[in-house]
């Protein structure tokens, strides 16, 4: 019977232990390195999307005290209608009959909820960052949306097409301006759009902090 050489049989199983912990050593190495690059492109993606949104959210806030300070007026002329300035009243009414929504770019979130691969974001505390950003911060800012929306359909925009008589291109008869009525929706109409302004104040300094926060980990 041959002997086995049992030295060289564990020097062969030492070297093929080797080499298969070299090949998981370098597929795991692989596999991160790739992980890191889709982190690093979703992430570059996101910076794009909450640019937008910083932008567009901007341009809201902007909108909306332009309409505040129009329904101020419109509230001050119910106090004293002779001081109301011709055409004002009709382009202060229209001017307050809709709000610009706010539509985040959702694109790269929604890949990332949608592959199930939000956990390629690999620091936890800006994962959370951004999952609060769309539920919670936008969420907020949705509910504002639809709270006013709610207000001009079901309050506001009856109450000018039932009761407010027109004259002409931006005339009208303007004595409903005394009706407490028409008061009380001027007066429920600028509590939800201060509501609002809170809401994307709030989204406003979310997006900017997320924002800087993901330039700074790239």
């Amino acid at each position: 019977m041959k002997k086995i050489n049992w030295v060289n049989h564990g020097v062969e199983l030492v070297v093929v232990i080797i080499g298969i912990s070299i090949a998981f050593s370098l597929n795991s190495w692989r596999d991160g390195r790739t992980a890191r690059r889709q982190e690093s492109e979703y992430l570059t993606n996101m910076l794009e999307d909450l640019e937008e949104d910083i932008s567009r959210l901007q341009e809201v806030m902007v909108s909306d005290s332009i309409k505040k300070c129009q329904l101020d007026t419109l509230i001050s002329y119910t106090r004293n209608p002779a001081n109301t300035r011709e055409g004002k009243v009709a382009e202060f009414l229209f001017g307050n009959s809709f709000y610009y929504p706010f539509a985040p770019q959702r694109t790269t979130y929604d890949i990332l909820t949608a592959t199930g691969e939000l956990t390629l974001i690999r620091d936890q505390q800006l994962r959370r960052q951004v999952v609060k950003l769309y539920t919670l911060w936008y969420g907020k800012v949705a509910i504002g949306d639809e709270v006013i929306e709610d207000h001009m359909r079901i309050y506001t925009s009856p109450f000018v097409i039932n009761e407010v008589t027109f004259l002409g291109y931006n005339q009208m008869d303007e004595s409903f301006l005394q009706e407490s009525r028409f008061q009380n929706i001027l007066y429920t109409q600028l509590g939800h759009l201060e509501r609002r302004k809170d809401f994307y104040q709030e989204a406003y300094a979310a997006v900017s902090l997320l924002k800087k926060e993901i330039e700074d980990y790239l």
